[in-house]
């Protein structure tokens, strides 16, 4: 057992010495910067923005509420703007005070972030990849408080359980599990649409029964959404909720800069401010749908760990950028794309992603920044300027977004390289 400990512990050591610094740096930049803006981001919601109150825990406090007093659900609030089935997570927090529920849900995040972080490392490293306490010290804390995981306590959102969910099923279906995946990601969808798009990636990997286990868990879930619930409940959900939230009309004609929504909608609203919706959409489909087909095919002729975790990456970041998604949703994309930075050794490629993580993570709107510069009471003379050219900016495309183009263009950049290589 020793001659053993002392041949991984070689191994470790050889791979740090021989292992670049810049790839160090490429790899742990995101990392950092996510948990400086992390820590930022606390104290931001804290002191200048209304963002901390736990507004999303209120909202599934007053449904639970409702549902149990009068049996309804959308009629309140903040809006409960989730499938009618979900309400049953949230019935016991009818019987608590909202500050208790307040806490309760801020802990679970707390835990599901650092569920995904564990699954996260054990997946690098069960791909042959060595990590050092510092990295793995730096994935756990970059989940636990990174400028996306901060705001989902504070606000007491989902949004790290639909991540640690996304990250299960994704694991699964490497495991051939692939019955656990279709759970795992229909579930996720009664609550955030969004995963309902990963099935096109289930069915390109071939895994059918994935995709039956998906649509029989939706289907079922809205089928006893009705049966529990009623029609009336259902209709409200689709055609009050869903429909109205996915609505993209106030992307027409450019985007806000005061707005934290990160589509491909926004540069060409900019662009063609003529354009409505429907031709808004057609035009970001026409895109995005040419990368996730080049990944994808890639991954079909030249299939290895690599192309798998990229093709993965590349449907969640379409299936955020299509539809107007908020910046605090890009955590979906977190699992994938920091295994990819470790995963991958080509070096451009690291870079791309890299640049991209850092970007995506950079979550604030220009009013966001204005606020800032007014509470350190920096001068006009250097303050006005910045903020000017963040609206100007920002008005065209956002941070994350150009953070999503680095990202794909990343991995269409390594899928590239790849086919070359192999060709030869």
């Amino acid at each position: 057992m020793s001659g053993r400990l002392k041949q991984i512990q070689d191994s470790i050591e050889n791979h740090s010495a021989g292992y670049k610094f810049k790839y160090h740096i490429a790899e742990r930049l995101p990392l950092v910067l996510g948990i400086s803006l992390g820590i930022l981001s606390f104290f931001f919601l804290l002191l200048l923005s209304e963002g901390g109150d736990g507004h999303a825990a209120r909202a599934y406090w007053l449904a639970a509420k409702g549902y149990v007093e009068s049996g309804k659900i959308y009629n309140y609030f903040p809006p409960y703007m989730y499938a009618p089935i979900t309400i049953v997570v949230f019935i016991p927090y009818a019987f608590l005070q909202f500050e208790v529920v307040f806490l309760i849900h801020s802990l679970s995040s707390i835990v599901a972030s650092a569920g995904l972080a564990i699954i996260t490392i054990r997946y690098i490293r069960n791909h042959s990849r060595v990590l050092t306490t510092i990295d793995r010290g730096l994935i756990f804390m970059f989940f636990i408080c990174s400028s996306l995981s901060i705001p989902a306590y504070m606000q007491a959102q989902i949004n790290t359980h639909i991540a640690l969910m996304i990250g299960i099923g994704f694991v699964a279906l490497e495991r051939d599990e692939q019955v656990a995946n279709g759970v795992v990601f229909a579930g996720a969808a009664l609550f955030k649409v969004i995963p309902a798009i990963y099935a096109i990636w289930q069915f390109h990997r071939q895994k059918y029964r994935a995709t039956l286990a998906s649509i029989v868990v939706g289907v079922s879930g809205l089928v006893f959404g009705v049966l529990l619930f009623g029609i009336e409940t259902t209709r409200r959900y689709i055609f009050d909720v869903l429909l109205v939230r996915r609505n993209s009309e106030k992307l027409v004609g450019g985007v806000s800069p005061e707005s934290a929504i990160v589509t491909v909608k926004h540069p060409i609203g900019y662009l063609l401010p003529w354009a409505d919706n429907t031709l808004l959409t057609i035009i970001a489909i026409l895109i995005i749908t040419p990368v996730v087909a080049y990944v994808f095919q890639t991954d079909s002729t030249e299939s290895s760990t690599q192309t798998r975790i990229l093709g993965m990456l590349v449907i969640i970041i379409a299936s955020l950028s299509i539809t107007p998604s908020y910046f605090y949703y890009i955590i979906y994309s977190m699992f994938p794309l920091i295994s990819a930075i470790y995963l991958i050794d080509e070096w451009i490629t690291k870079v791309l992603l890299s640049i991209g993580a850092s970007l995506t993570l950079t979550i604030f709107t220009a009013d966001d920044l204005a606020a800032v510069i007014t509470a350190l009471s920096i001068p006009d003379a250097i303050g006005s300027p910045v903020v000017d050219i963040a609206y100007a900016l920002m008005s065209v495309m956002s941070l994350p977004l150009i953070g999503i183009t680095f990202i794909c263009g990343g991995s269409v950049y390594f899928c590239y390289n790849m086919r070359e290589q192999n060709s030869h």
